[in-house]
């Protein structure tokens, strides 16, 4: 069997466990970014402070031309755009230059509490805020976004992300068995090597419980699907991509018969470092899984078991169709302390954005928990918060460091199987803070060290940097082997090796 990767002059992650051939003393480590607790974007504005208001999850940020662009999911009680439930769930937009401090311009285009003057872009009951380019799509519609219309999915075109228009409405039945509906966030894709569109989309089934005291009742179960498209109008190809499994129900003893301890509500899946790269996955997590009737809250609310909280956590997925946890399921993004305004509940934001050396994640909080759930007629806040608080927050990691290699302080190392790259250096994404090293050594498809590039021949490389060129007694070119199949050796100790990549010489 044919193993060699064809790599180019592309980045490789550490992520990618297919990098790996073998390894001795190396651990894969998942780090997770550094939440900031900022309330980068609250309810500071008249209209967003009326009863019932609340900033949501279903929100996307870009950044284009320097500038950060915000689409984001506000929930209100304004009637002519609630739906029977007195529910409205309208898009917001906000920018910023700096992608701390943002503006909400009064955008004048929908009358909302009996004025013009705010920052609404799609009105109503739309339950999304998903916003992305299609580079099919004519001008009016370069910008693309859709929501959850109950029942259907409704698709908004714009040609400049202000200005949105329907453009049609899909139904999609599922075919796979026992599920019941699709609602919440859809994200949409244009995918290369494909030629078509790959749509994410929460899944909903539904399973009849008895609670303890006998009363039947129903318990909604998320999962995440896929589909495919030529056309944003027609979608096939379906398929189950995450769900609760034999590990999930092994980790809590669950107080009602037969319920995963956790829903996968829904999640963000994106291509990094471009549309080429690798697939991740961040996922909403919903838990749930002991009885809390005693303290007054009832399990027929639908939100009764505890702790009823949500987290983030991370996956991935070399072709988009088979995802697998990263950091052994660990929390890739944590509720924030107690008090804090993102104490219960956090909603991973799409997309991602390289900020020179760091990639900057945006997510959605609140101090309330999912679902408003209510203890004796009153909605659960944090005991340790003062009011109801939600905000868009700010989260930072190294740009590619999802994953790294991490050699132990002895020493380990670890062999990459055959490579065909373009390119003439070796560049390094690679923290060895002060005491560490790393030497690269460059074998053949066989595993037998090249001349020239031998272990002997490596010079140690200590630092920290995104692209540290590798070397060797006789330079850093490498041009003369590539295009041929390659191993590369990695010698490390107390390192951390995130990423590498083959570039032009300088």
């Amino acid at each position: 069997m044919n193993n060699t990767l064809n790599i180019g002059p592309r980045r490789q992650l550490f992520a990618d466990r297919r990098l790996v051939d073998s390894s001795r003393g190396v651990r894969l480590t998942m780090n997770p970014p550094h939440q900031t607790g900022k309330e980068n974007v609250t309810r500071d504005t008249w209209w967003e402070q009326k009863p019932g208001s609340k900033i949501g999850g279903y929100s996307t940020i870009r950044r284009e031309d320097g500038k950060f662009r915000l689409w984001y999911q506000f929930g209100h009680q304004y009637e002519p755009w609630c739906n029977q439930s007195g529910a409205g769930q309208s898009v917001l937009y906000a920018e910023s230059d700096d992608g701390v401090h943002f503006t909400k311009p009064e955008l004048g285009l929908h009358e909302f509490y009996g004025s013009r003057d705010n920052n609404v872009v799609i009105p109503g009951y739309v339950q999304g805020g998903h916003v992305w380019l299609d580079p099919n799509a004519p001008p009016e519609c370069r910008y693309r976004s859709q929501g959850n219309g109950q029942g259907y999915i409704p698709f908004y075109g714009s040609p400049d992300g202000i200005h949105w228009q329907e453009t049609h409405r899909v139904t999609l039945p599922s075919s796979i068995t026992g599920s019941a509906k699709v609602d919440g966030r859809t994200n949409i894709h244009w995918e290369v090597e494909l030629g078509r569109y790959v749509m994410f989309t929460r899944l909903v089934f539904m399973a009849e419980h008895q609670t303890p005291k006998g009363s039947g009742r129903y318990r909604l179960h998320r999962a995440v699907r896929r589909l495919e498209s030529d056309d944003l109008v027609n979608w096939d190809n379906e398929t189950l991509v995450l769900t609760h499994d034999d590990t999930d129900l092994a980790a809590h003893t669950v107080d009602l018969p037969d319920q995963p301890p956790v829903d996968y509500n829904f999640a963000t899946v994106f291509r990094y470092p471009d549309e080429h790269g690798l697939w991740f996955m961040l996922v909403t997590c919903y838990w749930h899984w002991y009885d809390r009737s005693a303290e007054g809250i009832s399990l027929v609310s639908g939100y009764g078991l505890g702790p009823n909280a949500n987290d983030i956590r991370l996956l991935v997925s070399a072709d988009g169709k088979k995802f697998e946890w990263l950091g052994d399921r660990a929390p890739f993004i944590r509720l924030g302390p107690e008090g804090r305004f993102d104490s219960r509940l956090v909603h991973e934001m799409a997309c991602p954005i390289p900020m020179g050396q760091e990639l900057w994640l945006y997510y959605q909080g609140s101090n309330l928990e999912h679902g408003g759930a209510e203890r004796n007629g009153e909605k659960i806040l944090d005991p340790a918060a003062s009011e109801p608080k939600d905000a868009i927050s700010r989260a930072v990691m190294r740009l590619d460091g999802f994953v790294s290699a991490d050699a132990e302080y002895t020493g380990g190392e670890l062999t990459t199987p055959p490579l065909v790259f373009a390119g003439e250096r070796l560049l390094l994404n690679v923290d060895t803070s002060g005491g560490g090293e790393v030497k690269v050594e460059i074998q053949d498809e066989a595993g037998i060290a090249i001349p020239g590039h031998m272990l002997a021949d490596a010079r140690p490389l200590n630092g920290n940097s995104i692209a540290m060129p590798a070397r060797w007694t006789g330079g850093d070119n490498v041009g003369a082997l590539a295009g041929r199949p390659v191993r590369l050796r990695f010698v490390m100790n107390d390192c951390k090796l995130y990423a590498f990549q083959f570039g032009e010489k300088k």
